[in-house]
C-alpha cells in the first residue's frame, strides 16, 4: 500500500522544496520507488526547480477534474517521478482544494510512497494536504525564528493525528549563533532524523534543473540526503558505497518507526 508523506515547514525560505526532491533522489538511489507531489497550491516551484514548469497537465488540472492524476505523472532525466503544479496566477486562485482527498488517492499502489510538498505554515493550504497523509516530515533550520515557529506545525499535525517522522535540519553551517541538535531536540521534543549542510552545490543543482545528487553526487548535502533516506528506510549508508541496496518494501520501511 501506498504511503503518503508531507513535507512541510513552519515558513517559507528554509530549504522544503529542495528537500522533498532531494530526499526522492536519495530514496531512488536506494531504489525505491517514489513520486513527487507539488501540492503547493499557490506557489509550486517543483517543476520550476527541474525544469518542467509548463507542463499541460498538473496537480491543479486533476484537481479541476480535467483528467486523472496519474496522466500527470512525469518522468524527470535524473529518474524521479514528479508532478507539477501549475505556476500561472489564475489557476492558483481556481485550486479546487475541496477536491483533494479524491485526486491524492488516484495515485494509491502507483509508487510505494508520495512525497507531497506542501506549502509552507499552518494556513488552509497546509491543512488540505494533511488530510491526504499518514505521515509528515518536518524541515527546519538551526535558527531561533525557525525552531519556535516548527513547534506550531508540529501542534498541527498533532491535531490532524498525524504521525511526525521527525524534523530534518537543513543549511547547517555549524556557526556559532546555531541552535545545535540537542536544544532543537529540546524545543520541539522531537527526533531529528537528518541534518544537511549549507551547501552552495544545492544552488548550482537548481541552476542546473537536477537534484544535487545528481550533479554533485559527493558533495556535502548529497551526502547528507543519502544519510537521511538510509535514516527512514532503515539501512545503512556507507559514504562512497560502490555496490546499491536492494529493494524492499514500504511497509518494512516503517517498521523502524514502528507504525
Amino acid at each position: 500500500m501506498t504511503k503518503f508523506v508531507a513535507v512541510v515547514s513552519a515558513k517559507g525560505g528554509v530549504g522544503k522544496t529542495t528537500t522533498t526532491i532531494n530526499l526522492s533522489s536519495a530514496l531512488d538511489w536506494f531504489k525505491r520507488d517514489v513520486i513527487v507531489l507539488d501540492a503547493n497550491f499557490t506557489n509550486p516551484d517543483v517543476g520550476i526547480y527541474l525544469g518542467a514548469p509548463f507542463k499541460e497537465k498538473t496537480f491543479h488540472s486533476a484537481l479541476k477534474g480535467n483528467h486523472h492524476i496519474k496522466e500527470s505523472i512525469y518522468r524527470h532525466p535524473s529518474g524521479i517521478k514528479i508532478i507539477p503544479g501549475h505556476i500561472s496566477y489564475k489557476e492558483a486562485v481556481r485550486a479546487r482544494r475541496e477536491n483533494i482527498v479524491d485526486v491524492v488517492q488516484g495515485l494509491t499502489n502507483l509508487s510505494e510512497v508520495v512525497l507531497i510538498d506542501s506549502s509552507p505554515g499552518i494556513g488552509e493550504e497546509c491543512r488540505a494536504v494533511l488530510k491526504v497523509v499518514d505521515y509528515v516530515i518536518i524541515i527546519t533550520t538551526p535558527d531561533v525564528c525557525s525552531v519556535a515557529n516548527t513547534i506550531k506545525i508540529i501542534n498541527l499535525a498533532k491535531e490532524y493525528k498525524i504521525k511526525i517522522l521527525g524534523i530534518v535540519v537543513n543549511k547547517q553551517r555549524q556557526e556559532q549563533h546555531e541552535l545545535d541538535i540537542d536544544n532543537i531536540q529540546t524545543m520541539t521534543g522531537q527526533q531529528i532524523i537528518g541534518i544537511i549542510p549549507d551547501d552552495s552545490n544545492v544552488r548550482l543543482s537548481l541552476y542546473n534543473k537536477n537534484p544535487v545528487l545528481i550533479t554533485h553526487p559527493e558533495g556535502e548535502a548529497s551526502i547528507g540526503f543519502k544519510k537521511l533516506a538510509s535514516q527512514l528506510i532503515g539501512e545503512q549508508y556507507v559514504v562512497n558505497i560502490e555496490k546499491e541496496p536492494q529493494r524492499t518494501n514500504f511497509r518494512e520501511i516503517m517498521k523502524r518507526f514502528g507504525f
